[in-house]
């Protein structure tokens, strides 16, 4: 068993930085080291080449490690709560297409539960406000725990309902009825593929958390520097006897994650999701049923079908100097106005550039977007404003929790349109933070 001595002594001296420095006597950590290595040789340092003999070589121990490696104690759901593999980005409710839309260009991010907005709208028609939630049905079926699906379907797709909370001018505002509303639908196919990219990263962390037997010496050391004897601490360690641990070593030594540990791995694993969480790829599909100028035309109540698909990738993401985005998208849309004078098909496009830094489970962000549409039908785009170009820019800042406050801006350059100021008052749920 010599050699094995001589290959736990250069371990040991490869962790010399590693941990802390011990606190018992050298000469008593000198003695148990040799009486259970055989090794009768020096050692630089007795107390830390007794620490990993016993993490190296003692098959208690490894054991005992690998028992953790192949248990459910390294299980992701263990170490890590819900919040930890929830998408990191705004939760803002879906209000895309609509004068209150809070995003320069709309991405296909969904809400990671549940999500709400209120928006006051100033345009040539006045002030209006708009009320929208969001949910994600998928999550209602999960339980209070992480799970694999938990972070693939989070990020894959959620539901929007907005109505007027104040009322227009004319026949809408005198009947009482509600004249503009929407639903949304968004679709984001990449969340399934970053979803399982967060899941999968977290369990590499703690296997390898696991497997890092210069770790375990560095644990094993700490508990014999507080042990009340070195040597029955660690021939109880070398026994694997819990009851003789807990005696000769005046405590209990486990090899689940300690907290100290759990932040670090909670560190390593942002990084891991805000890469995963870099890109969005999807379908953005829209109903409106009214006024989408909110007055600001005659007669423009109309039903609108919308469906598209939308890109959008961040660049700068791993380091603390925030990161820099492209977002677009192009889509369909059919517009029939309402006293059947015209119904027509048509198509919009969106470009947009993003700048964001973020901020624990949000973000400041400020964008820039330009977008046209254009539509056969002359009534169709008389009344709606299709058949033009505007550009739109966009600032987020976060408030607590998941709140924020957003304010948008739109200015036609071509076509009739009406420009129009948004500040929007936004919420979301955040899912539990910390392991059970």
């Amino acid at each position: 068993m010599r050699w094995v001595g001589r290959a736990v002594v250069l371990a040991a001296g490869l962790l010399t930085l590693a941990g802390p420095a011990a606190a018992q006597d050298p000469d008593a950590c000198l003695e148990t080291y040799r009486s259970l290595s055989g090794d009768e040789g020096e050692a630089g340092d007795p107390c830390r080449a007794l620490a990993a003999f016993l993490a190296f070589s003692a098959p208690a121990v490894r054991d005992a490690a690998d028992r953790f490696l192949a248990s459910r104690a390294s299980n992701p759901a263990e170490v890590f709560g819900q919040r930890a593999f929830q998408a990191r980005h705004p939760q803002h409710a879906a209000l895309g297409g609509t004068p209150a839309q809070a995003d320069a260009v709309p991405s296909v991010r969904p809400a990671a539960l549940s999500t709400g907005s209120v928006a006051v709208v100033g345009s040539e028609a006045g002030d209006r406000a708009l009320a929208a939630l969001g949910l994600n049905p998928a999550m209602l079926f999960f339980a209070d725990y992480a799970t694999d699906q938990l972070a693939r379907l989070s990020r894959f797709m959620d539901l929007s309902v907005f109505v007027p909370v104040t009322q227009g001018d004319g026949a809408a505002a005198a009947s009482e009825t509600l004249d503009y509303v929407g639903i949304r639908l968004r679709v984001n196919v990449h969340g399934l593929s970053a979803g399982d990219a967060v899941w999968e990263g977290a369990d590499s962390l703690i296997r390898a958390w696991a497997a890092d037997r210069a770790s375990d010496a560095t644990r094993i050391e700490a508990l014999l520097a507080a042990a009340p004897s070195v040597a029955l601490c660690a021939e109880a360690l070398l026994a694997g006897d819990r009851d003789r641990i807990r005696s000769g070593c005046g405590r209990d030594f486990s090899f689940a994650i300690d907290p100290g540990a759990a932040d670090e791995l909670r560190d390593a694993l942002e990084t891991i999701r805000a890469r995963a969480d870099a890109e969005y790829f999807g379908a953005d599909v829209r109903i409106d049923f009214g006024d989408p100028t909110l007055g600001a035309v005659p007669n423009a109540d109309a039903t609108t079908l919308f469906a598209g698909l939308a890109w959008g990738r961040r660049l700068g993401v791993d380091g603390d100097r925030g990161s820099w985005g492209i977002r677009a998208r192009l889509a369909a849309r059919h517009s029939s106005l309402d006293d059947g004078t015209g119904s027509g098909l048509g198509v919009e496009a969106a470009l947009g550039f993003e700048l964001a830094r973020a901020i624990e489970m949000q973000e400041v962000s400020a964008a820039i977007g330009l977008e046209g549409g254009w539509t056969a039908d002359d009534a169709v785009a008389d009344r709606l404003g299709t058949n033009s170009a505007l550009v739109r820019a966009s600032l987020v800042v976060p408030l607590l929790g998941g709140s924020s406050v957003s304010m948008a801006a739109g200015v036609p350059i071509a076509g009739e349109r009406s420009s129009f100021l948004t500040v929007n008052f936004n919420w979301g749920l955040l899912l539990p933070e910390t392991a059970p």
